[in-house]
């Protein structure tokens, strides 16, 4: 459906974001990584002998358009999920080999396929998009034929248990040997691999001004490196509970050495340490280890269970790099299939009792939970699209969601005066009063409606918070 709505689009930024695909999740990394959640599960399935014939050129070709999605996606984060998980899937398997052939298919095809699905890295305009997408179908095309072939062929070849070692062998020592050809010719092309290695480091600790090359690939830089510094400072400060969830922001804008303002700390383990301490992380490496141990001796047999594996692999090492875990269009599906992976093959069946109670309190919890936010977010656009009455609109918002600033910042944002636009502010810095951003918009708004020295002392309070800020210095200036 991605690549359909890719085939259709009429502008880029549509559905690239920085010429990588966004849609529909609208950020490239996560993107890939929704992506991810399903490759190692389509390979499994492919590989099990017992499924249908179409069945299993299905799901072969389904692995193929999810490594070609992740390919135009062009997450660095999702390579390093890739090689993860194939490392654990293939060290762990007992059938790995039947996981080669389809493994092989699938490489083989989106590796074919990697200059069309990276064009819009090189080409901005819309006729590499819809060609990247015109590719994406391809190869999936491609793969559902050779895997339904690759499936009529494996129904017929049988091979004994000493072939089918001998062959594991062979495959094994292949591996070994691309490895160590591998490092052979890296030490022989590079003079010195000491500055090398230095030299990339240095690379990677700085964003560059300006991507070049053939894809997003080619390029390590980005700020993550001061991301960590952060986290690990503040670790450092308050090793037992943290700084306190949500935290990262507020103290990265305090030391930060770039431009970004993110919310995360790119890093799963890093964020939890920072901002619950080693209690949190604890806690966090408890429930990893436990959802794995669920299923994971399964996995040694079990090729459903190994695909469970192998996205659980590929979203923890890609969510130790990025923040990723805070997509629920990436977790709730990855979370599902690792239940799935550990519900027991003859599980109880709850009583009728227990059960309907428990589906109402189920239900009434995502209403609660997922429901009324979202309803209230609705209340929000609603009034600042031009409804007749966008405060009866805000009104019932916040009665929606009593916790979000959004309806705030909505009647802010609808007021009829600079003076009249205050109240809203204030009343959202007591939901957030650690908030550089409400600050901000308070200081410019006090400055708007004449009170210069209120301006004045707001805008320092939100200087505290984001030294430097260009913007706040320029309001503040304005204020004098």
């Amino acid at each position: 459906m991605t690549a359909v709505q890719v085939q259709r689009a009429s502008h880029v930024l549509d559905v690239y974001l920085e010429n990588r695909l966004d849609f529909p999740i609208s950020y490239p990394n996560a993107q890939a990584a929704m992506f991810l959640v399903g490759f190692w599960p389509a390979l499994a399935l492919a590989a099990r002998r017992e499924l249908p014939v179409l069945g299993r050129g299905l799901a072969l070709g389904a692995a193929a358009g999810l490594g070609g999605g992740w390919l135009m996606a062009q997450s660095k984060g999702g390579g390093v999920g890739i090689a993860a998980s194939t490392i654990v899937v293939l060290a762990v398997s007992r059938r790995r080999l039947r996981l080669v052939p389809p493994l092989a298919i699938v490489a083989a095809l989106v590796g074919a396929s990697f200059l069309p699905l990276t064009a819009p890295f090189r080409d901005t305009a819309i006729g590499a998009v819809h060609r990247a997408a015109a590719a994406e179908l391809s190869v999936m095309a491609a793969a559902v034929l050779l895997g339904v072939a690759y499936a009529y062929a494996d129904r017929r070849l049988t091979l004994s248990e000493w072939t089918a070692n001998r062959i594991g062998y062979a495959a094994l020592l292949l591996v070994v040997a691309a490895i160590s050809t591998g490092c052979t010719v890296f030490y022989a092309s590079v003079h010195d691999p000491g500055d090398f290695f230095a030299a990339k480091w240095e690379t990677f600790k700085r964003m560059p001004s300006v991507e070049s090359g053939t894809s997003h690939f080619t390029s390590l830089g980005s700020n993550r490196y001061d991301f960590w510094r952060v986290s690990l400072d503040e670790f450092r400060r308050h090793p037992l509970a943290g700084v306190g969830a949500r935290g990262f922001r507020a103290a990265y804008l305090q030391q930060r050495r770039s431009p970004e303002t993110p919310a995360r700390a790119h890093s799963l383990e890093l964020d939890t340490l920072m901002e619950t301490g080693i209690v949190g992380f604890v806690l966090l490496a408890a429930a990893l280890v436990l959802a794995v141990a669920a299923f994971a001796r399964r996995a040694r047999d079990d090729l459903v269970a190994l695909g469970a594996l192998g996205a659980f692999t590929c979203w923890l090492a890609h969510a130790s790099i990025d923040w990723t875990w805070t997509f629920p269009a990436l977790c709730l599906p990855l979370f599902a299939l690792v239940g799935t992976a550990a519900a027991p093959a003859a599980a109880p069946t709850l009583a009728r009792r227990a059960s309907y109670p428990l589906a109402l309190g189920a239900a009434a919890l995502a209403i609660g939970g997922f429901g009324l936010p979202w309803l209230s977010a609705h209340y929000v656009r609603v009034a600042l699209s031009g409804a007749a009455d966008p405060q009866a609109a805000i009104d019932r918002a916040r009665s929606l969601d009593p916790l979000s600033v959004d309806p705030l910042l909505a009647e802010w944002a609808l007021a009829p005066s600079a003076r009249a636009g205050i109240p809203p502010l204030v009343e959202a810095l007591r939901k957030e009063p650690r908030s550089a951003d409400l600050l901000f918009a308070l200081g410019r708004q006090e400055r708007l409606a004449g009170d210069k020295a209120a301006a004045r002392r707001t805008l320092r309070q939100a200087l505290r918070l984001d030294p430097g800020d260009p913007d706040i210095l320029a309001q503040l200036a304005k204020a004098r």
